[in-house]
């Protein structure tokens, strides 16, 4: 217990630092960057409430993945007064960041694995520097609850959109998401039920796995028809009629889609190698946000029939050229999403395969493309074309790391970057 009280007092020491910042800020303009998933939109609605209350003139850009174009774009466009906040996206690309920001205060609020990057102006405000795990203690959501309600301002009433965004952790909520959900039950926006954490809306209480998936379906089917602006407004109104209406309209689009697929791949089956099983969406997803094709290697992880456990599944789909608010991107690009079955989850925790998010970044960095994530769940982008290669870079990576474990040498990230 002390172990823990010692990490998270030094969390807020460092996270002190950023508020002050921040304050002293008060009155410009803030950028607010957010990915396209639940846990993103609940982050940028807690941040928007924060910053709304400082005075902030606030633009907002949502991206599903840190694309080094739009980054430059993003950062060309801000004054050397405007703030920079990430919001549950950036900090494996914080270098880059801080490269492209100038002397602009930037502000990173996250929870993916990524390589430890301090700098001045720059806050990587990350609880995985400070010994907990984004993959089970906290939420983009989490932290971003925390940073605001470490400011002092009345927050609390938001502590039920960080038990929304955390929901994307697996388990009994434990470590620093459970920092939302009591403030969240003693205000009574919460109730547990059994396994079950029920949330305060303007329809009643709703499951926050419902509200979460409902969240994310705006975010990711709904990413080119203004999905995350309705989703963060949502948020903030506390989620009105109108916002369920026009997510399910999308969530019919996506169960139409996944259906088509997995007839495909059910009739075809997956492309296997040694240590990767793939397939591409065969473009049955065009038109949606990419954060789809992660969605449905998720589902697809529990067929076993037709998913080997022990193998990393990798799903890939063709990036549209347009970023909402962005422009064009000067070049066409892949996502892939990595998806790890049950039984391959417990040769990551055994330390005889490597996690999913070194596999992604080691063979997408090749590649000219980049990826971050998790031990379970990772994504990236690579140029057009180079799929295969990709696929083959991924298969290396594993085989690398597995010879490490068999010979006794014990593996680690740096040996992968």
């Amino acid at each position: 217990m002390k172990i823990v009280k010692d990490r998270f007092a030094k969390l807020m020491e460092y996270m002190s630092g950023a508020l002050d910042e921040l304050k002293a800020h008060s009155g410009h303009t803030a950028l607010l960057i957010f990915h396209d998933d639940a846990d993103g939109i609940t982050s940028a609605a807690i941040l928007k409430a924060l910053l709304h209350r400082l005075d902030f003139n606030i633009r907002d850009v949502c991206l599903e993945k840190a694309y080094p174009y739009a980054l430059r774009v993003i950062h060309e466009k801000v004054s050397e007064s405007d703030v920079i906040v990430y919001a549950d996206i950036g900090s494996p690309h914080a270098k880059m960041i801080k490269e492209l920001s100038r002397d602009n205060l930037v502000i990173i609020l996250d929870h993916h694995d990524a390589p430890k990057f301090f700098a001045e102006n720059l806050y990587n405000v990350n609880p995985e520097f400070f010994g907990f795990s984004g993959e089970s203690d906290v939420s983009g959501s989490t932290i971003a609850y925390i940073f605001a309600k470490h400011l002092g301002e009345n927050i609390v009433e938001y502590s039920k959109l960080a038990l929304i965004g955390s929901y994307e952790i697996p388990g009994p909520i434990r470590g620093l998401n459970e920092i939302p959900l009591s403030d969240a039950i003693k205000m009574g926006l919460a109730k547990v039920k059994g396994t079950s954490v029920f949330v305060k809306t303007s329809r009643g209480y709703l499951n926050r796995g419902s509200l979460s998936k409902m969240l994310t379906i705006l975010g990711s089917v709904a990413y080119y028809s203004d999905g995350p602006k309705i989703a963060v407004e949502g948020c903030l109104s506390d989620f009105p009629d109108e916002v369920f209406e026009v997510a399910k309209r999308f969530e019919k689009m996506r169960s139409v889609a996944n259906k088509k697929l997995l007839n495909i791949i059910q009739s075809e089956g997956l492309n296997t190698t040694k240590y990767i099983q793939w397939f591409k969406d065969r473009g049955v997803f065009r038109g949606m946000g990419t954060k789809v094709i992660g969605t449905f290697c998720s589902y697809l992880t529990y067929r076993s029939r037709l998913v080997s456990q022990s193998k990393y599944l990798v799903g890939l789909m063709d990036v549209l050229p347009e970023i909402p608010r962005l422009g064009k991107m000067p070049e066409e690009l892949v996502k892939f999403s990595v998806r790890v079955p049950k039984k391959l989850r417990d040769l990551i925790d055994k330390g005889k395969r490597p996690p999913s998010s070194i596999v992604s970044v080691s063979a997408a960095s090749k590649l000219s493309g980049f990826a971050d994530g998790h031990a379970y769940a990772a994504s990236g982008v690579v140029p057009k074309s180079v799929e295969e290669l990709l696929v083959k870079e991924m298969d290396e990576v594993v085989s690398s790391w597995k010879g490490a474990y068999e010979s006794g040498r014990k593996s680690s990230i740096t040996d992968f970057f």
